[in-house]
């Protein structure tokens, strides 16, 4: 027997290591226009990837000292819900050869070197007298290493580990004497990921999420696993998974656990298709540490169908239809929460124009949980009805468009939602080309959570929420080594109060006396929010593997409670507020060990 065919890390294969060095410079200016002030920064980095290929299936991947600076900006946006905003990861090193990571859905790569758990608490810490100096928004990654491939048995293993320093505010009293806040200790990642491919594009999984902070700081672990399973035609499917969360704090006897299950059970195979589904998440579930998750406390289930016809016929080159009804209740307590019932439409033409239709509807009264952000209280929705269409033109031409709408009206007196997005997208030839897209989200009348009052009334506020989205796509490619990126994207929302409401504890909205006005008579809560982003970025391939990349960036953040009477006078207004640019050189060098070694041999 060929003990290769056992021992996946003593086969023999071709030597592969590189080191990919880099050194970056960094010249930061932010500037306050209605002060003139203005400040300066410089920063030098230099840091290395490593890339070791242990056998033909598996590679080792190392950064450290990593800079990320020049990845693409953040879409940033006005967040009024409950929930924090997940963001897309762009950094390369998590981006590349990570699909395995992803099984069970408990890695979300953007904790690692995210925003300090003690960010938002360093105000609440100043002594009399201080003011905060310095609060670094994100945390510095030392390194990360990951090691993933697939042995001769279809058997898939992953490896990630990631360290992340100490991450310190700096506070200022008023002697000038400064002081440090913590804000994250120093905090070590770690996944393991198991992937058994079976015969019919069966498999099974095992992951398991692992986060431990220094000084005896709370430290969280999840172990999920999942099996599926398809019959001989790849016709059924059964899809069975569940995770277990813990929780370690500084008392060896306090230990949270939580949990999630969930199976789902469809023919797959066919034009006609239909399945059900359910899940279960614990009121104790929490695997965000590592992984993302909006909310937990509830449990669901629900039901499909659908027709696809894949074959041609009159002037269509395939086309869709479903209908789905889902149904929701918390964990803990069990009790209902909402029922939805949906259905969409679509065909692709000959023309390669594809178009389509969406209709959802809740037909009875619905509870939020976590809108009024009190456990136990409640928010009581009506009944709505939302109806939509899109389309997307041929993308082989050199013009094309996409675009959708919808209209989603609710069982009370003027609130609806109205939203419109348009890409046109135009390739001049094959060096230049261009897209743009304009997004409009309308809700007018929206209820929503404002403050508590100070005899713990829970208010609610009616307000119109205005949301208008810009952004623009060029790209210029000189050579097929060099090539110039631009994207600009301009993020306006609004949020105007009109009246307020007391939350009372059958969670329906009654009188109230508040105002929402402070003693100046301004607002407390309207919302003027302002996200604009340039990023221009220059790259060129000098040598296989190696890249010079200059980048430019300006970035203006800002929310304030003066809303803008039109859009175009709060354009206008952008150059007014505070804005940060930056410019940076960033230099990767490729060093083959092999091409070295052989150098030095003929030296």
């Amino acid at each position: 027997m060929d003990i290769c065919a056992t021992d996946w890390l003593c086969c023999n294969s071709p030597f592969r290591l590189a080191f990919i060095p880099y050194v970056s410079a960094y010249y930061e200016n932010y500037k306050v226009p209605a002060t003139g002030s203005s400040s300066d920064a410089y920063s030098l980095n230099g840091g290395m990837d490593i890339k070791y290929g242990i056998n033909d299936a598996f590679t080792l991947d190392m950064t450290l000292i990593p800079d990320f600076g020049q990845v693409q900006s953040d879409n940033q946006v006005l967040n009024l819900s409950p929930f924090e905003v997940r963001f897309d990861e762009r950094r390369p090193f998590f981006m590349e050869g990570t699909e395995l990571f992803n099984k069970g859905g408990l890695f979300y790569s953007r904790r690692i070197g995210g925003t300090p758990g003690g960010y938002y608490d360093v105000e609440d810490q100043l002594e009399s007298g201080e003011a905060i100096i310095e609060n670094p928004n994100e945390v510095q990654l030392i390194n990360s290493t990951k090691v993933s491939g697939r042995t001769k048995g279809n058997l898939g293993i992953g490896v990630l580990n990631a360290v992340t320093a100490r991450t310190f505010a700096t506070v200022r009293d008023s002697l000038g004497v400064d002081r440090a806040i913590l804000t994250e200790p120093m905090v070590n990642y770690n996944v393991f990921v198991l992937d058994q491919a079976l015969k019919n594009n069966s498999s099974i999984g095992f992951i398991n999420t692992h986060v431990f902070r220094e000084a005896a700081k709370m430290d969280a672990n999840v172990t999920g696993a999942e099996f599926k399973l398809r019959n001989k035609k790849n016709s059924i499917s059964l899809d069975v998974g569940g995770a277990l969360s813990q929780k370690f704090y500084n008392n060896p006897d306090s230990l949270d656990l939580g949990f999630k299950y969930g199976l789902k059970l469809a023919k797959i195979g066919g034009n006609f298709q239909y399945g059900v589904w359910y899940f279960t998440e614990s009121d104790t579930y929490d695997p965000n540490d590592l992984g993302f998750l909006y909310n937990n406390n509830s449990l669901g289930m629900g039901a499909f169908l659908s027709y696809n016809v894949y074959k041609p016929y009159w002037n269509i080159l395939r086309s869709w239809s479903n209908l789905s009804i889902s149904y929701e209740r918390l964990f803990k307590p069990d009790i209902f929460s909402q029922l939805d019932l949906s259905t969409n439409v679509g065909a692709t033409f000959r023309n390669f124009m594809t178009a389509g239709m969406f209709m959802s509807y809740q037909p009875i009264e619905t509870y939020d949980y976590f809108e009024p952000r009190v456990w136990g209280r409640r928010y009581t929705n009506p009944t709505d009805f939302n109806f939509g269409g899109f389309f997307s033109s041929d993308y082989r031409k050199k013009f094309a468009l996409d675009g959708n709408a919808n209209l989603r009206t609710f069982d009370e007196s003027g609130r609806y939602n109205v939203n419109v997005t348009l890409e046109p997208r135009f390739r001049l030839n094959d060096h230049l080309s261009f897209k743009y897209e304009i997004e409009s989200y309308n809700f007018i009348n929206d209820i929503g959570y404002a403050t508590i009052d100070s005899v713990d009334n829970i208010i609610f506020g009616k307000r119109d929420l205005l949301t208008l989205i810009n952004e623009l796509e060029a790209a210029y490619i000189f050579t097929n080594r060099m090539g110039l990126g631009l994207r600009v994207r301009h993020y306006w929302s609004t949020a105007q109060y009109k009246d307020f409401s007391v939350l009372d504890q059958s969670g329906y909205l009654t009188d109230s006396d508040y105002s929402g006005i402070d003693t100046s008579g301004y607002s407390l809560h309207n919302v003027n929010f302002n996200a604009f982003n340039i990023d221009l970025v220059y790259t060129w391939v000098f040598a296989p593997g190696s890249e010079i990349k200059i980048v430019w960036k300006n970035s203006i953040l800002h929310k304030g409670s003066e809303i803008a009477d039109d859009y175009f006078k709060n354009f206008e207004a952008l150059s007014d507020l505070p804005q940060t640019n930056s410019f940076s050189i960033k230099v990767l060098y490729y060093l083959d060990y092999l091409s070295l070694r052989r150098k030095n041999r003929n030296s």
